[in-house]
Formats: structure tokens, C-alpha cells, sequence
């Protein structure tokens, strides 16, 4: 049950300048406002962007009579998390100088948006350029941080709790209005696995802009989600759809020159692995087969421009 509030103004801290992109696919409600009710006490605006394949999310839609600083754009199917963020930018490209995108599972630590518009102001007075900022990603499940295998980052000079990365992860990214000015929109045709790199190696590669990863602040995550394998232990694997998109994507992006080799190395080994192990280990093994042969098949058709 949510709380009976009549309406909550919530726009009452010192960050009037920055609004919050939170994209839902059929969220759970209660925790969805509990997530609005911590980020909205500091951006001046947050909205919703639902890609729920419903044609009236009344439940989600009610959400703005209790904040006065919220905005619910229900999409009535799902377009994709790119288009969906850039949906929630432009309605709040003219009300904000700064963004910050969450997922609806996400959970961010106290203090955690004002701290990366801190960082991230004291970044661009220092010089660096920065695209965009992020928290330290923390699995919800596990509790443990989520480290990059490879490219783990570089800490900057005389730090030990900021560093640089090649990208970041969606979630919990502080990006300014002249970021999304000079990279531009997320790429649509992506619809979810890769938008969040893609846009970084962008903005790295061809606009000389940097990203960073505070460790000071935290944002819990669900990565992944829960397969048993063999009946005897479980790993975090993407679903039988999910797939789908990521060995299409996969192929579409080791075209482009601006993309880092390592992940295209490493991405490589790693999806060939998982078309030998997927089908044989996890369950309904034929839908994963399938969807990721649709992907790869999709892969090296040129439906998608290179970049």
C-alpha cells in the first residue's frame, strides 16, 4: 500500500536545475514510489517514461497527484530503453541543465545526486571534459560491487574514490544538457543492450569527453537474473529474449571504428561461450537457441547504419 498523501512538493532542495529519467516496464508501484520519493526531494523534476504495453497505466498514472514535480509519459508499448530515454530528455531539455537516468529497481544511497552534481561541476572547473558521472554500481542481490572484468578504470591524481571509465552504466548517470548537446541522442535502432556504452565510446572517441565513477556514492542494482544451472548452482544470465538483442547488437557494434577493441575481443569470447553453453544449460534451451540464432542472423544483416 502506498502512503496517503494528498499531493507532495518535493522540489524544495538546492538542485533546481536538475531532472530525473526514470524508465519503467511493468513497474512495481510501490517500490517505483518509493524511488520517485527519495529523488524527487532533490531534482526539480523528475519524469517517467513507461514503455508498459498497456493503454492506460492508471495505477502509474495516478503517481503524479502525489508529486508535484512528476511527469508520467506512458509510450502504450515498448519502444526501447533508448527511445525511451530520449523521450524523458526532451521533455526536460528546456526545465534542466543537468539529467540523471535510473532504472525503476534501482536504489540510490543518501546523497547520492547531490554528491555526482558536485563532482561533476568541480570535474568541468578542473578541466577534464567530463561527459558524465556515475555511482559505484552495487548488486542488490549480493550486496558486492559490481567491477568490470576488464578495463576496471583509471583513478585520477591524487584520488582514491574517483576514477575514469571507458563508459558507465545507465543507471545513476549525471550527464549536463551541453553532454547530450555534443554527443547526441542515444541510438534508438539499439533499443536496450549497448545504449549505455555506445553513447560513452561516442562521446569518448569522437567528442573528447571523459566519464567517471565516484566511489563515494552508491546505487544498488539488480544485474542480471537468476538461472540454475544443473540443478546445482546459480549464475545471473539474461533472459531467452534478452539474447536476442544482445548477439544482434553485439554485431552491429564491432563494425564501427569508434568502438574499443577490447570489448570487441572480449564481447567475442565471451558471446561464443555462451552459444555453446546457453542451449545446453539453462531452460527452455530451444527459446534460448533460437533467439540467439534470430540474433546473430539479424546481426549481420545491414538493417542499422555504421557509424
Amino acid at each position: 500500500m502506498l502512503p496517503d498523501i494528498e499531493n507532495t512538493n518535493n522540489a524544495s532542495s538546492s538542485l533546481q536545475n536538475t531532472g530525473a529519467v526514470i524508465v519503467t516496464y511493468y513497474p512495481v508501484i510501490e517500490s517505483l514510489y518509493l524511488l520517485i520519493e527519495s529523488i524527487s526531494k532533490t531534482c526539480s523534476y523528475c519524469v517517467v517514461i513507461d514503455n508498459t504495453p498497456v493503454e492506460n497505466n492508471n495505477e502509474l498514472l495516478q503517481l503524479e497527484n502525489r508529486f508535484s514535480n512528476l511527469k508520467v509519459i506512458c509510450l502504450q508499448g515498448n519502444a526501447g530503453v533508448a527511445k525511451a530515454q530520449n523521450i524523458g530528455i526532451s521533455y526536460l531539455y528546456n526545465r534542466c541543465s543537468f539529467f540523471i537516468f535510473f532504472d525503476q529497481d534501482s536504489v540510490p544511497s543518501k546523497g547520492m545526486i547531490e554528491h555526482l552534481y558536485t563532482q561533476f561541476n568541480e570535474l568541468v572547473i578542473k578541466g577534464y571534459r567530463p561527459g558524465a558521472i556515475g555511482p559505484q554500481i552495487i548488486n542488490k542481490a549480493s550486496g558486492t560491487p559490481y567491477v568490470a572484468r576488464i578495463k576496471k578504470g583509471t583513478y585520477l591524481p591524487g584520488e582514491t574514490k574517483l576514477k575514469e571509465m571507458p563508459q558507465l552504466m545507465s543507471s545513476g548517470t549525471f550527464l549536463s544538457r551541453e553532454s547530450w548537446q555534443t554527443i547526441g541522442l542515444l541510438e534508438e535502432q539499439l533499443f536496450i543492450d549497448g545504449v549505455d556504452m555506445e553513447w560513452c565510446w561516442r562521446g569518448r572517441k569522437k567528442n573528447g569527453l571523459r566519464f567517471f565513477v565516484s566511489e563515494e556514492v552508491f546505487l544498488y542494482h539488480s544485474i542480471g537474473e537468476d538461472k540454475k544451472l544443473l540443478g546445482l548452482f546459480r549464475i545471473k544470465a539474461p533472459t531467452a529474449e534478452r539474447c536476442y538483442y544482445l548477439y544482434r547488437n553485439y554485431l552491429y557494434l564491432i563494425r564501427r571504428s569508434y568502438v574499443p577493441f577490447y570489448w570487441k575481443f572480449s564481447s567475442g569470447i565471451k558471446y561464443i561461450l555462451k552459444l555453446l553453453l546457453f542451449p545446453l544449460l539453462l531452460h527452455p534451451r530451444k527459446k534460448y537457441l533460437f533467439n540467439i540464432l534470430r540474433g546473430i542472423r539479424a546481426g549481420c544483416s545491414t538493417a542499422i547504419d555504421i557509424k
